[in-house]
């Protein structure tokens, strides 16, 4: 309010070329300001005004929030997700373990029985389709030199 009064006064001061009824202008236009300035009605419209730059604020910040709360419930989902394909991933990688070692230990047995004196050492750490077919050469009475062309290819 008093920087208003001060703008009207340098305007009067700035212009000596005022007429009586410019004068008389001015200081209507001051008092109708003043008397409209402490109404309810003004008081009201700036409380109004507060409330929406609250609830605008209060959006603003519950956007951010709800962003961050989403990052990390997204992230929560990401680590479930991530933990059932690692099992489902583990649960792979065991079966085939697994059969792996099932396969070598059934073509040790058999080469063992029907090679007792050979060394077996070079049947170790073969891959499951070398291990089936030692096994099916094992199974036809399959000589020593084919095993070991097996294992070349």
């Amino acid at each position: 309010m008093g920087q208003n009064d001060n703008q009207f006064y340098q305007m009067e001061s700035k212009d000596d070329n005022f007429v009586d009824d410019d004068i008389a202008i001015h200081l209507l236009v001051r008092e109708y300001y003043k008397e409209h300035l402490d109404t309810g009605e003004y008081i009201a419209y700036l409380q109004r005004e507060r409330d929406c730059r609250a609830y605008h604020t209060g959006m603003i910040q519950s956007r951010k929030e709800g962003v961050e709360e989403g990052k990390i419930l997204g992230k929560q989902e990401g680590i479930e997700e991530g933990i059932m394909l690692g099992k489902e991933e583990g649960i792979r990688l065991g079966k085939e373990e697994g059969i792996l070692e099932v396969k070598r230990d059934c073509v040790l047995m058999i080469f063992k029985k029907e090679f007792p004196y050979e060394d077996t050492h070079f049947l170790e750490n073969l891959s499951i389709e070398q291990y089936d077919a030692i096994m099916k050469l094992l199974s036809e009475n399959g000589s020593l030199e084919q095993i070991h062309e097996v294992l070349k290819k």
